[in-house]
């Protein structure tokens, strides 16, 4: 036996990125059952480690150094109507923002509005009018409520930062240089990958099958360029550090995970949603393929932003075979064998 590595490591800084044998190659299925084996693009692969390595290395101040103007940080907050349990986290926020500012040489700016002081110089339906921020209520049947959003200017960019269940100084300082990042270009971008769950089926002999799809190809794919995380949205809110939310063939989603969707798209989260109606398997007596409606989805909602998912199914021509069960007489006997069939 002989062990050997064929590995291409890339290190800049505190960032690595390894390059294995299979994301050098190319492996693609011919009709008749071999496969060809082919170095995908060298050149290509090494410029794109490189690529992430330099981008995922740089720092938030060495961003503020090379802005032409000042990020400004504006913290919305009404101390009167703020419950006794976050008037904590209005001085929390302005200890990591002051600390930001205090490093960052004059190229990001902190200042705190009551919209509820005459003084200010804005009211809340200001705010819901220029950037649609609505208040908190402090309780279901309350009729009182309260602000405790940020919102981060960086030239044209507009972004809005709404308070997280931590509300630690590691968090807070957590989410404002994520939407710093975001908000700059020259960093490596944070996709948050949402699939349905794996869960196994039983064939007919009562044997468990994995799920036709594992989504492992796209994950590979979209590592290549950007940074991937796969996310749980079932606390119903999307992690505060991904830029894209990427929710593929939604299926028996609970209502806290729409919520979480909607929230990261209110907001100025950008999402793709691959969706459909269906979502192919194979039966369990036949063996062969078949189509199961998808409940639980995100049609209704993709509905009211103008994107209608039809009740349709789009099919390629020009598809690999699809391994099938298929019974064989031989001599008088029932054999089961594999058949690749188009």
């Amino acid at each position: 036996m002989i062990n050997s590595y064929f590995d291409i490591l890339v290190r800049y800084g505190d960032q690595n990125v390894v390059l294995n044998f299979q994301d050098l190659i190319e492996v693609t299925p011919n009709p008749t059952g071999s496969v060809d084996v082919r170095l995908r693009n060298l050149e290509y692969d090494l410029t794109s480690a490189i690529k992430k390595v330099v981008f995922g290395f740089q720092s938030v101040e060495s961003v503020l150094a090379a802005l032409n103007e000042p990020v400004e940080l504006t913290l919305y907050s009404t101390p009167d109507t703020m419950p006794v349990e976050l008037q904590e986290a209005i001085t929390t926020i302005q200890t990591v923002a002051q600390s930001i500012a205090d490093e960052s040489g004059g190229k990001f700016l902190f200042n705190t509005v009551n919209p509820d002081d005459p003084n200010s110089g804005i009211t809340r339906q200001a705010l819901f009018d220029t950037f649609g921020l609505q208040p908190f209520l402090t309780s279901l049947f309350s009729n009182e409520s309260y602000y405790l959003h940020m919102i981060l200017r960086n030239g044209e960019t507009q972004e809005l930062i709404y308070p997280s269940n931590d509300l630690s100084e590691g968090a807070i300082r957590s989410q404002i240089e994520n939407s710093l990042k975001r908000s700059s270009t020259g960093f490596l971008k944070t996709i948050g990958l949402w699939t349905p769950p794996a869960i196994p089926t039983q064939d007919m002999f009562g044997q468990q099958r994995q799920p036709l799809a594992s989504w492992q190809n796209i994950t590979q794919h979209l590592s290549q360029e950007y940074t991937v995380r796969n996310v749980d949205l079932s606390g119903g809110q999307a992690p505060s550090d991904i830029d894209t939310l990427f929710v593929i063939m939604p299926e028996n989603m609970s209502d806290k995970e729409r919520f979480a969707v909607d929230q990261f798209l209110m907001r100025g989260g950008a999402v793709i949603v691959a969706a459909g109606n269906y979502k192919v398997d194979v039966d369990q007596f036949s063996q062969g393929l078949t189509l199961t409606p998808l409940d639980g989805t995100l049609n209704e909602m993709l509905r009211h932003y103008g994107v209608d998912v039809q009740q349709s199914l789009v099919m390629d021509d020009q598809n690999q075979p699809f391994p099938v069960t298929v019974q064989r007489n031989v001599g008088g006997f029932q054999v089961q064998e594999i058949q690749a069939i188009n």
